[in-house]
Parts: C-alpha cells; sequence; structure tokens
C-alpha cells in the first residue's frame, strides 16, 4: 500500500469535519442542561456510545463553533451544560461509518435549527438509521489518456449527493486487500481535472471519489471515518501518435482487374505500424486487409477506400480513413 494514497486521505478526511474548535464557558455562567435519548434503528445506545456536541454561532469567524458535548449513559441518555443562549445540535454514533450522523432539524450544523435555551431542556429521542450506498456506478473519466491532455472525473450522477466528497487522480491504482483501508496507488493530483505527465507514460491513471457525508456513505469504506469508490478499470497513458497525415491510395485505373496500393503520409515516424482494412462504399471487403487491392467486379460503380490502424510501442493509436476513389469502372 502506498504510503503517499494513505497520507492523501488522511488530509482529505480532516478536510471533511463540519466544524471546529472549543470554546469553554465563561467563569460566572450559570449552566441549564439539555437532555436528549440517542437512539440507532430504534435502539438505545450503549455509554458513550452516542454524543450529543454543541455548537454557539461565533460572530468573528462566522460560523457554528463546537462549546460542549457529552456520550451517552447506558440507557442512551445524553445531556450537557450550557449558559442560556442560542444554540444548534449535532448527534452521532462514535466511530461508525455505516450510521448516519445529524443534526436537529437537518444533516449540517450549517442549516440546522436553531434552539433557544433559557432553562432545562429535553430534545426527546433523536434516532439514526443507516447510510446509504452511494450508487457512483455512472461517474465517468472523459478525456484521451495522452500526454499533454486534461482528463475529467465527471461525478454529477452520484446518487444520493453525498454532499461533502474530495477526488483524487492515482497512479497505478488498485483496491486494497480488505474493507478498511484505502486504495493502493501513487496520488498524483486532486480535483475534478487532471494533466497527464511525461512521468506518467506507460503506467495507469484512475480517480477515485472520497465520501464523509452524514447520511451517505461509499461502498468501500476507509476505517471509521470515510468511505471510497474507485473508477476501475483503470488506463494506460501513452504519448501522443507523433504524425498527423492521412494515408492515401494510388491505382494506375479505377476499373476491374486493376490494382489499388497504400500510399503511407510523409510523417509517419520510424517503429510504426500499420494494419489495413479495405472498404467498398465504406463497408469493409472480407479478406481484403494487405496493403494492396485488386479491383474486382464486386467493385463495380462502387467506390473503394482503404482504413488504416497505426501503432508504436507507448504511443497512441490512431485509425485513419483515405479520401474515397471515383466509382469504379
Amino acid at each position: 500500500m502506498a504510503t503517499a494514497t494513505r497520507r492523501g486521505l488522511a488530509v482529505a478526511v480532516g478536510a471533511m469535519v463540519m466544524v471546529t474548535g472549543w470554546s469553554a464557558l465563561p467563569a460566572n455562567a450559570v449552566p441549564v442542561d439539555v437532555t436528549v435519548v440517542i437512539q440507532a434503528d430504534g435502539v438505545p445506545l450503549g455509554e458513550d456510545v452516542g454524543q450529543m456536541t454543541v455548537f454557539s454561532y461565533e460572530l468573528a469567524s462566522k460560523s457554528w463553533q463546537r462549546v460542549a458535548d457529552d456520550g451517552t449513559n447506558d440507557s442512551g441518555i445524553s445531556t450537557v451544560s450550557v449558559e442560556p443562549g442560542e444554540y444548534r445540535f449535532c448527534f452521532e454514533k462514535d466511530s461508525d461509518i455505516t450510521t448516519e450522523s445529524t443534526c436537529l432539524g437537518n444533516p449540517l450544523v450549517s442549516d440546522a435549527t436553531t434552539v433557544t435555551v433559557s432553562g432545562i431542556t429535553d430534545l426527546g429521542v433523536v434516532n439514526l438509521g443507516k447510510k446509504t450506498v452511494a450508487n457512483a456506478s455512472g461517474a465517468t473519466i472523459t478525456g484521451r489518456p495522452l500526454v499533454g491532455q486534461r482528463l475529467t472525473f465527471d461525478i454529477s450522477s452520484v446518487t444520493p449527493d453525498p454532499l461533502q466528497t474530495t477526488i483524487y487522480w492515482l497512479r497505478d491504482a488498485g483496491l486494497p486487500a480488505s474493507q478498511g483501508m484505502p486504495p493502493v496507488g501513487y496520488v498524483v493530483g486532486e480535483g475534478p481535472h487532471y494533466v497527464v505527465r511525461d512521468r506518467d507514460v506507460g503506467h495507469t491513471i484512475t480517480a477515485g471519489l472520497l465520501f464523509g457525508g452524514p447520511t451517505v456513505r461509499g461502498p468501500w469504506m476507509v476505517g471509521n471515518e470515510a468511505s471510497f469508490y474507485l473508477h476501475m478499470p483503470a488506463t494506460t497513458i501513452v504519448l501522443p501518435a507523433g504524425f498527423s497525415g492521412a494515408p492515401k491510395m494510388q491505382a494506375r485505373r479505377w476499373k476491374r482487374g486493376a490494382k489499388a496500393s497504400y500510399v503511407a503520409p510523409a510523417d509517419v515516424p520510424a517503429g510504426v505500424t500499420a494494419q489495413f482494412q479495405w472498404l467498398r462504399n465504406g463497408k469493409a471487403i472480407k479478406g481484403q486487409t494487405g496493403p494492396t487491392h485488386k479491383i474486382a467486379r464486386k467493385d463495380r460503380k462502387k467506390r473503394i477506400s482503404l482504413r488504416v490502424t497505426y501503432t508504436r510501442p507507448g504511443h497512441e493509436t490512431v485509425t485513419m480513413e483515405s479520401a474515397p476513389s471515383r466509382r469504379v469502372k
């Protein structure tokens, strides 16, 4: 397993934390209790299995910051003491990526319901269900796998929307041997786009999608923090073909019994291998796969053309067609 992959995934997981920070209560505060019963699939969570976290709005950062938290007791009850004021409350099952986390009124604290706490407050019962496994099978990589070209990982088809995602580009990637581990490979980029480099030639490049949503997870989990989808199979990177000229044909006469021959483009580099397919009105002529074609009776009143596929080790495979002949007499 590549160290670079583990490091990159760890950074992304850290970036997915919705809010951060800790603010202690003022020394002169008169705290009041807020309680809630936290369940998972209808069953109260055990001691320190569930947690309620409290957030207050900080004007300086213009964000909701964590000010208190408390785990559940053996009856699933969590109790926090806070100074009277306005708060938002979030709930989770500790170290369980398969169970959803949520806040009062919305999965994200940024859109949760604000509660005015003036005395002892009972938030009732919060039931946490299982996260939905996102369907990422429709995600696609577009672009040509050539040095200098830009690849794009389109995840717009992923459903449900996991809300929090990070895209990684990996060289020589593969799935790990077991759940709980990140994909193998070397992280070469982050974000929806990747420009292929010379150092990628001969290696495979693919994209991975890291999930961290409160109600959605990916099909493969990484420990108890996140999950991912790896786009497979990976694509092998090659160099551009290195020429642009199209193949041509020549024949002394375009009539039955004459011979048509392949004419190579002037800029074809050394080491290129050509494969041929002669065409009659755009359709392949059975058995005609050499550099020459003897014009036959079936070719009369038809147009002949030639399709050529060029291959070169470590370079793009290119297929081109010649311009069609005039009608065969």
